[in-house]
């Protein structure tokens, strides 16, 4: 008992300052000075590992151009075959769905698609043209412009003025229920079209899809990057109805490459769904063609899947 009692008294609560021992929490056995030191120590290396890091980081920022990637092409993961995107984009509370649908009389059901396609195309408004301003080249009959620089794509010159998709209500054909649908190439820095120039060239699937567009006068009057879009099946494609491509089938070659200037915007095509049938499911597939676009069946590589249902 007594030595318990010895004990007890040699124990000392577990204060943050010990008196009698002049330490900062005794259990540990240091003094002021000792954490004083540890601190310092702690400070010093974290100050040597930041600027360290931070020089790293400099060395390779320089290293990186932050207007053209280091991998291009068949080089990098993306590969060297552009896919193909449209606009307007599914809503935010459900970005795995390629479905567009609506109700024509119900403008909530719209409202989505119509500020999604009127917001990107805000960003082509404020688009310098004009073969005075640094970088930009009138590309008008010329297959690229020369090198360092770019053709702009013109919204009023190339879509505005030809197009029924640009109504007076600007909803895009929604509340008529023929929908246009934008639709254009992914970026892929350096690629250039390779389009096909005479009519022996083209595949058969897209000579014989042009013999039934509406732009009979652009078919094979200049080089073009098509687009075509078609029902998956045999019920698409009678459920489909006409399809108008605004203001041509495709785009021209000579907006690529793609070199990330300043100013710089995807040129695109509107796709005016004119007659669907009202209530079905229409499975819709969509592909680009030029020599150096192949098709990939189950992804993006040149062509896109989406479904459209107007109620």
């Amino acid at each position: 008992m007594a030595a318990d009692r010895i004990g007890l008294r040699d124990e000392e609560p577990k204060n943050f300052w010990t008196t009698t021992r002049k330490t900062i929490l005794s259990n540990d056995r240091r003094s002021l000075k000792s954490w004083i030191q540890l601190l310092i120590f702690y400070l010093a290396f974290y100050f040597v590992l930041i600027v360290i890091s931070g020089f790293m980081f400099l060395i390779f920022n320089q290293m990186i151009d932050p207007r053209s990637p280091t991998l291009r092409n068949g080089q990098s993961s993306i590969g060297h075959t552009p896919g193909l995107s449209i606009r307007p984009r599914p809503s935010p509370f459900n970005i795995r769905s390629t479905l567009i649908q609506f109700k024509s009389t119900n403008q909530e059901t719209y409202k989505h698609y119509v500020n999604d396609l009127q917001q990107f195309l805000d960003s082509y408004i404020d688009v310098k043209h004009g073969s005075d301003i640094a970088g930009i080249h009138s590309c008008i009959g010329r297959l690229s412009a020369p090198e360092g620089q770019y053709c702009p794509f013109d919204l009023n010159s190339e879509i505005k003025q030809t197009s029924v998709c640009f109504n007076a209500s600007r909803e895009f054909g929604y509340a008529d229920g023929k929908p246009c649908i934008l639709l254009k190439l992914n970026n892929i820095f350096d690629w250039t079209a390779e389009p096909y120039i005479h009519e022996d060239e083209f595949p058969i699937e897209l000579k014989m899809h042009l013999q039934h567009t509406n732009n009979q006068a652009h078919k094979f009057r200049e080089p073009l990057i098509f687009f075509t879009c078609e029902g998956e099946n045999h019920a698409d494609i009678e459920s489909i109805g006409q399809i108008e491509y605004i203001p041509k089938p495709g785009v021209s070659p000579y907006y690529f490459p793609f070199q990330n200037p300043d100013g710089y915007r995807s040129p695109f095509v509107f796709i005016r769904f004119a007659n669907p049938a009202a209530g079905m499911l229409i499975n819709v597939e969509c592909k680009a063609w030029a020599r150096n676009i192949k098709h990939k069946k189950g992804t993006q590589i040149g062509r896109i899947h989406f479904e459209l249902q107007v109620n």
